[in-house]
């Protein structure tokens, strides 16, 4: 792990069913990226704890019991334990921010990933682009990439989605939606400086991956790696994996 000051925080901002944990597994593939999914802490953690320098084993227990609090439950299927997260804390409490324990936060995730080279973090909370002038402020140095998808594809996914479940849906206002939460964004991420705004598309994320994934790799200050291709590959390996260890449990 890098100094913390010098590892960057960045987001990723779209709507549910648009390809961001696809982007997000693509990235985790770059041994030098940590990218994870769907957990607020990193705005609602920052305004308690910016301030704060001096960091106690009391501070780190409650720190550590606030990102419990503000959890949205996707944390099983990523991130490792508390005590790992307690472990980074303590290890770093010399000269401790707000700011860089919550960077720690994102390295007690994925704990299987081999995060020695890491030095970018990207998020994507899907939440954010409703807080995006307060994200942008808590993070200034912070890049965006806005991902979008054909909203009759993304409508379509949405609705099968209710049929499996067997939930109910409303077509009017799933379109409604989606227009309203992009006009949003794209209106929020225009005040911002252009050159912290990416925007990619789903289609070209699956048509043309190399290409797109070199774009975002430049855009984000990092090199090429083939490896974020074989994102598919990790997936099969990690599952195989996981069904082998429960096995052995039973």
């Amino acid at each position: 792990m890098e100094n913390l000051n010098n590892i960057s925080l960045n987001f990723i901002l779209s709507t549910g069913r648009t390809g961001s944990t696809l982007l997000c597994t693509m990235l985790n593939m770059h041994p030098e990226a940590l990218s994870i999914s769907e957990e607020p802490f990193a705005y609602n953690l920052y305004p308690k704890y910016k301030d704060v320098v001096n960091w106690t084993d009391k501070t780190i227990e409650e720190f550590c019991f606030d990102f419990y609090l503000f959890s949205e439950g996707k944390l099983p299927i990523q991130f490792g334990t508390k005590q790992d997260l307690v472990d980074l804390l303590t290890k770093h409490k010399e000269g401790l921010t707000g700011e860089k324990a919550i960077k720690l936060a994102y390295f007690a995730f994925f704990p299987k990933k081999d995060k020695s080279k890491v030095r970018m973090i990207v998020d994507k909370e899907l939440k954010f682009h409703y807080f995006l002038n307060e994200v942008d402020s808590f993070y200034p140095t912070a890049k965006y990439i806005v991902l979008s998808r054909d909203p009759r594809d993304n409508v379509v996914v949405k609705i099968n989605k209710a049929i499996k479940q067997a939930r109910p849906y409303n077509l009017y206002f799933l379109a409604k939606m989606w227009d309203y939460q992009y006009n949003m964004l794209l209106a929020k991420t225009s005040k911002l400086d252009a050159k912290k705004v990416l925007h990619i598309s789903y289609e070209n994320l699956m048509t043309d991956p190399e290409s797109t994934l070199k774009k975002v790799c430049l855009f984000l200050g990092l090199s090429f790696d083939e490896d974020m291709l074989k994102y598919d590959e990790k997936i099969k390996s990690d599952m195989d994996a996981d069904l082998t260890e429960n096995e052995k449990k039973h």
